[in-house]
């Protein structure tokens, strides 16, 4: 199970927020061994998957063929969960 429910501002920024469907997830501060990153709409339809045993520091998020909208970037490791809400405006 997860251990720890961390929504701190500071482990993850979601840039720029609003976007035309491009994101960049900074998430330095945050342990990224088996991250899992899911993107859902407000219907809670699963809309990106990406597991990988090792991110870098950034990573790309690409909305653009999603129609406008408000999404949720779910980003979950061995010990922690994160939810951030990005809005797509084109």
């Amino acid at each position: 199970g997860i251990a720890q429910l961390n929504n701190d501002i500071s482990l993850v920024e979601i840039f720029p927020n609003p976007s035309e469907g491009i994101f960049y997830v900074n998430m330095q501060q945050m342990n990224r061994q088996n991250l899992q990153i899911k993107v859902y709409d407000m219907l809670g339809r699963e809309i990106l998957q990406n597991n990988s045993k090792s991110l870098g520091e950034r990573y790309n998020i690409d909305l653009s063929k999603q129609p406008n909208g408000i999404y949720f970037v779910h980003l979950k490791n061995d010990t922690q969960l994160t939810v951030k809400k990005i809005v797509v405006h084109k």
